[in-house]
Parts: structure tokens; C-alpha cells; sequence
């Protein structure tokens, strides 16, 4: 750029802003049905209208930058399922409009694209619209760009480099990251919460399991003469087996129903540790109960087994 060109580029440049200023201003106040008035069947509408003295806007723009770029595309938007929920609940969405200020009569919605998660796997989709880069990329100053490549990945952002490199030296290339990377690094908390929880639980378990093997074992221990008069008075192995058992269970259904009681509480708690499930999932719940009473027969049957080789004749003779 010369310095005799200057001034006719600057000239451009208020001439631009003036036309952009003062279309906005005629448009205020509109009509909801103005961008799609037809005076006849063969005539442009009026967003057609400004679309086109758009297009003619930003080349006449590119021109007084220095880099000359004509875009023909129609001026529209797409947005994601939260944001046609959000903005027309129930209702149809395409042919709808977005206006981004008061200036304008909006931009046509073409497509709805399904939800993402911006910023965690915790919190819902927020709405969102998306517009095209290459008309309004003055409103952006960064760029996050989502690639598909094969083979391992280090060779995909050493091509990546190459060819920014070739449109423009001097874009960095930064914060490169795989799909994988930013998933674990948004669950990378959560894990952690329910690794320490699982290991908690396990021990939890554990102890469990011994205290009810401690408390038959005990039972079996002090009820031996019981035990042995049972069997002397014709009582089968079985039956000594189903009762130590079925003492057993008891005594886990009565922990399982106080338990259930406390984790419908403490599950609030870790509600944002939890993805894709609620804090009351019935699978879960019965899968935890089921496991729970299991546990508790195998504690059980250890010492019920015991309990049905008692003889009878060395259990009535003990003091």
C-alpha cells in the first residue's frame, strides 16, 4: 500500500460504515414479516436485498484492507437443539430469525445441530448459535479449529503447523489438544471423587462381610448345644444350614433397608459426580441390594456349614 492510496482506502472505510449505519437505522422498528415482504413473484425480499448489499459491503471492505475477498453466501445461522428449545418451545424452527441487535431484522435459522457441552459433562448444554467464521471473522480473535486426522496424533499436528504455515507465518499454533485429552481432563475431578468413593466402598464391603461372618460365627458358637439337640431330635443338615443362613439374611436385609434409606439422602451429595444416570437409578439400587444380600449369604454360610456338623452327642455333653 502506497501513501497516495491511503487516504481513497480510508475514504472506503467511512463510506462503508456510513452505509452499514444508516441501513441498520432504516431498519429499526420493522415489521416482524418485512424480511420476507415479495412485491411480486419475481422480486428479491428484503433480507435477500441485504444480504446482497451485504456481500457488497464486505468486498468493498476486503478492498480497503488489502485483501480483496467476495463472498456470495446468503447470510444465515444454525443453532443447537437447546437454543430452538429455549427460543421457540414447541414450534417449528427453520425460517425463524436471530436478530443480534436492534438495527437489524435478524439472520434466517437454516439447521439445528444436536447439543454439546461447552464447558463440563456436569452441566447441561447451554444454547447455542453459530455463525459463519469466514463473514464475520473481525468478531473473533481466536480460532479453535476440530480436525479428524489418522494415525497417531503427533503427526496430524505437525501437518496442522505446515499448512498454517503456509497461509500465514505468523498464526500460532497453540493448546493443541485430542478429543480424548479434553474429556479426561474435564472428568479428570470426578474420577478422582469416585476412585477414593469405590475404594471406600470396598473397604466398607469388607468389613461388612466380616462383621456378619464374626456375628454368625459367634451365634453358631454360643448356640452349639441348641444346634446339636436340633440335629438329635432329627432336624437334617439342611435345615440347620437354612436356619443359620436365614439368620443371616436377616440380619442384611435389616442393613440393606437402613442403608437404603441413607444413601437416598447422602446420593445428593455427589449429584454432579454422577453422568447420564440420576441419584435414585432403580438399576443401581437393585444391582447394590442384590450384591449386598449375596455378600451376606456367602458371610453366612461359612459358619452355617460348621453349625450342621455339630454332633449332637459332643454338643449335649459341653458345659
Amino acid at each position: 500500500m502506497n501513501a497516495a492510496s491511503e487516504p481513497s482506502r480510508q475514504l472506503l472505510r467511512h463510506t462503508v460504515a456510513t452505509l452499514a449505519y444508516r441501513g441498520g437505522k432504516v431498519l429499526r422498528g420493522a415489521p416482524d414479516n418485512f424480511a420476507s415482504f415479495r412485491a411480486g413473484e419475481t422480486t428479491r425480499t428484503p433480507s435477500q436485498i441485504l444480504a446482497h448489499i451485504g456481500d457488497l459491503l464486505e468486498w468493498a471492505l476486503s478492498q480497503a484492507t488489502g485483501h480483496e475477498q467476495w463472498n456470495e453466501a446468503t447470510p444465515s445461522i444454525v443453532v443447537s437443539e437447546a437454543a430452538a428449545k429455549a427460543f421457540w418451545p414447541g414450534g417449528t424452527v427453520t425460517d425463524r430469525r436471530i436478530g443480534f441487535n436492534v438495527d437489524t431484522v435478524g439472520l434466517p435459522v437454516v439447521g439445528v445441530v444436536n447439543d454439546s457441552r461447552q464447558a463440563s459433562l456436569a452441566t447441561a448444554p447451554a444454547p447455542v448459535i453459530y455463525v459463519s467464521m469466514r463473514r464475520y471473522v473481525r468478531l473473533f480473535h481466536t480460532m479453535t479449529v476440530v480436525v479428524r486426522g489418522r494415525g497417531e496424533a503427533a503427526g496430524t499436528v505437525r501437518t496442522l503447523r505446515d499448512v498454517l504455515h503456509g497461509i500465514d507465518p505468523n498464526l500460532p499454533l497453540y493448546n493443541v489438544q485430542t478429543l480424548q485429552d479434553i474429556v479426561d481432563g474435564s472428568t479428570a475431578q470426578a474420577r478422582l471423587n469416585m476412585t477414593l468413593l469405590g475404594v471406600f466402598a470396598i473397604a466398607a464391603l469388607l468389613l461388612a462381610t466380616l462383621g456378619i461372618y464374626g456375628v454368625i460365627s459367634y451365634s453358631v458358637s454360643e448356640r452349639e448345644q441348641e444346634i446339636g439337640i436340633r440335629v438329635a431330635l432329627g432336624a437334617q443338615r439342611m435345615d440347620v444350614l437354612r436356619l443359620i443362613v436365614g439368620e443371616g439374611a436377616a440380619l442384611a436385609l435389616t442393613g440393606v433397608l437402613i442403608g437404603l434409606a441413607g444413601a437416598a439422602f447422602a446420593t445428593r451429595l455427589i449429584q454432579s459426580w454422577l453422568f447420564g444416570i440420576g441419584r435414585t437409578d432403580p438399576a443401581t439400587f437393585g444391582v447394590v441390594v442384590l450384591g449386598m444380600i449375596a455378600v451376606a449369604l456367602v458371610a453366612s454360610y461359612v459358619p452355617a456349614r460348621r453349625a450342621a456338623r455339630v454332633d449332637p452327642l459332643r454338643a449335649m455333653r459341653a458345659d
